[in-house]
C-alpha cells in the first residue's frame, strides 16, 4: 500500500498508467485499485459499529451431524446401589436452597428460621474475621484496592487497560493493528482522485468521487465521536486520553477530505453532491473556518 501512496504522490507517468489501464483482466486498474483502498478503510467504520456487540457465529457452512444408532441395550433404570442412610431434615434444607441458588439463582429462599439463623450467624463471622484480618468486610471495596495497589506495581502494567490500547485495539484491529496501512490507503485514494481532473483522460475516476468523499465523510465522524466517547476503564490508573496512533490515521483522513472538498467544489452538481453532503465532508474535515478566512481576505 505504501508503493501506491508514492506512485500516487510523486509519479506522474504511473498514475497516468493507472487511469489509462482500462482492459485488464478483473477490470480496470483504477477501479481494482478504488475498490481494495475503499474496502481496507471501511473496516474501522466496521469495527467501531461492532464494538462492544457480541460475534455471532456462522453456522450456515456447519455439517449436519447426525445421530449414531444405538448398538448396545440402554442403561438400566432399575436402582442398582444401596440406599444411602437419610440426611437430617435441616441439611436436607441447607442443601435444597444451595440447589435453588446455583440452578435458578434470584428465586426464594425456603429455609426454615432455624436454618436461616444458621446461616445468618455464618455470615456474620465470616465478615468479622475478614475485617480483622484485612481492615475492611466490603469484599467488592476489597478486591478493588488489592487490585489497584497491583496496577500501580511494576507488574500491573500489563493488566491495565488504558484509553491508548482500547481505542487502538478497536479502531486498527488486533492483535497488532498498522496505522499506515490506513493512512497509506487513504492518501492513495485521494491523490488519484486529485490528480485525476488533469491526467485521466477518459474519466472514469470522477464517477467515483462522490463515493469517495461521502464515505471519508462517514468514515472521519464516526471515528471522531468514537475516540471522544469511549468511556474510561477502572484499571487505567492514568487516565490519559491520548492515542497517537489513532489520533495519526484521524488526521490523514480529514487532510485528505479536505484536498477532496476544496478540489471537486466547483464540480459537485455535475458529481451529484448536494449541498447537505458538502456541508457535512468540510464539517468532518474541519475545513469551514479556513474557507471563511480565504473569504475575509478576498473580500478585503
Amino acid at each position: 500500500m505504501w508503493e501506491l501512496a508514492f506512485i500516487a504522490r510523486d509519479y506522474e507517468d504511473r498514475r497516468k498508467a493507472i487511469y489509462e489501464d482500462i482492459d485488464r483482466a478483473g477490470g480496470p486498474m483504477w477501479t481494482q485499485i478504488y475498490g481494495i483502498c475503499l474496502e481496507v478503510l471501511k473496516g474501522i467504520e466496521t469495527r467501531i459499529d461492532n464494538y462492544g456487540k457480541p460475534p455471532t457465529l456462522d453456522t450456515s457452512t456447519e455439517e449436519k451431524v447426525e445421530p449414531k444408532r444405538r448398538t448396545t441395550a440402554p442403561p438400566r433404570e432399575e436402582p442398582i446401589f444401596q440406599s444411602t442412610p437419610q440426611k437430617p431434615k435441616f441439611l436436607e434444607e441447607v442443601e435444597k436452597v444451595v440447589n435453588q441458588a446455583t440452578v435458578a439463582p434470584g428465586q426464594g429462599s425456603q429455609l426454615s428460621p432455624l436454618a436461616k439463623k444458621a446461616l445468618a450467624s455464618g455470615k456474620t463471622q465470616l465478615l468479622k474475621v475478614q475485617k480483622e484480618v484485612m481492615g475492611s468486610d466490603d469484599p467488592q471495596s476489597l478486591f478493588k484496592d488489592t487490585a489497584l495497589k497491583v496496577l500501580n506495581s511494576a507488574v500491573g502494567w500489563p493488566f491495565r487497560q488504558e484509553y491508548g490500547r482500547r481505542l487502538a485495539h478497536a479502531v486498527l484491529g488486533a492483535p497488532y493493528g498498522e496505522p499506515s496501512i490506513y493512512t497509506n490507503a487513504v492518501s492513495a485514494l485521494s491523490l488519484l482522485a486529485g490528480h485525476s481532473l488533469t491526467e485521466d483522460k477518459y474519466g472514469n475516476v470522477q464517477r467515483d468521487v462522490a463515493t469517495i468523499i461521502r464515505t471519508l465523510t462517514t468514515i472521519t465522524k464516526k471515528l471522531e465521536d468514537f475516540s471522544a466517547g469511549l468511556a474510561p476503564h477502572w484499571t487505567d490508573i492514568n487516565s490519559t486520553r491520548s492515542c497517537p496512533e489513532v489520533e495519526g490515521v484521524l488526521a490523514t483522513f480529514k487532510e485528505a477530505l479536505g484536498q477532496l472538498v476544496t478540489e471537486f467544489a466547483p464540480y459537485q452538481r455535475d458529481l451529484r453532491l448536494s449541498l447537505t453532503e458538502m456541508r457535512l465532508a468540510r464539517e468532518a474535515a474541519n475545513t469551514e473556518r479556513r474557507d471563511e478566512d480565504v473569504e475575509m481576505r478576498q473580500v478585503r
